[in-house]
């Protein structure tokens, strides 16, 4: 969580990116496999040819307001190195090596500001890194602290996992019954919630 984070970085490196006027520490990233973004996609099992979406969250840890207009507006960046074509971009992006831009109109310090976007898994199976990092446009790149997905496209996997078993007297499944409860010569009605955990 962010308190974990913010722990990590209570040494000099902490209170020097305090004093710069652009500097952030990560809050959350998330990937989804729909664009409601309310089913976690596993970054390690990705299908080829699919979008994906995200969403990171970064706190504000700089002395200045970050905004999404204006002369500097703060946008995520490609990364690793600064500025580089990413071969996960898609139509969502502003650029191919500018993913997001910062969704609220302002963070001031110590606020989360939110990017969003969605990617494009390639073709060609295996793990890819994609690095990531924030910049001021026309004034500052914020200091990079390694932010990353490491993004495995592998061939289509079933698995699945249970979410739920249940069983019941009717047919339309409004009373529940009890396994133990059950009797001879009787017939019931199950019901099993699976849970799809692979990439097709």
């Amino acid at each position: 969580g962010a308190f974990t984070i913010f722990a990590r970085l209570r040494g000099d490196s902490y209170w020097l990116a305090m004093t710069m006027p652009y500097s952030w520490v990560l809050y959350s990233q998330e990937l989804y496999a729909d664009p409601a973004r309310l089913h976690a996609a596993d970054s390690g099992l990705l299908a080829a040819n699919t979008t994906y979406y995200t969403r990171v969250r970064a706190r504000n840890i700089g002395s200045s307001t970050w905004t999404n207009t204006g002369s500097n507006p703060v946008n995520l960046a490609t990364s690793s190195p600064g500025d580089r074509t990413s071969q996960f971009c898609d139509s969502s992006w502003l650029t191919c090596n500018r993913p997001a831009a910062l969704k609220e109109s302002s963070v001031a310090p110590g606020e989360v500001g939110t990017f969003e976007f969605s990617i494009k898994t390639p073709a060609t199976y295996g793990t890819y890194k994609e690095y990531f990092n924030l910049v001021a446009e026309n004034k500052s790149w914020m200091p990079d602290f390694g932010m990353h997905w490491a993004f495995t496209v592998a061939p289509p996997t079933y698995r699945w996992r249970l979410q739920n078993q249940a069983m019941y007297g009717d047919s339309n499944r409004t009373r529940p019954i009890n396994v133990d409860a059950t009797t001879p010569n009787t017939t019931y009605y199950m019901q099993v919630v699976a849970l799809n955990t692979g990439n097709t």
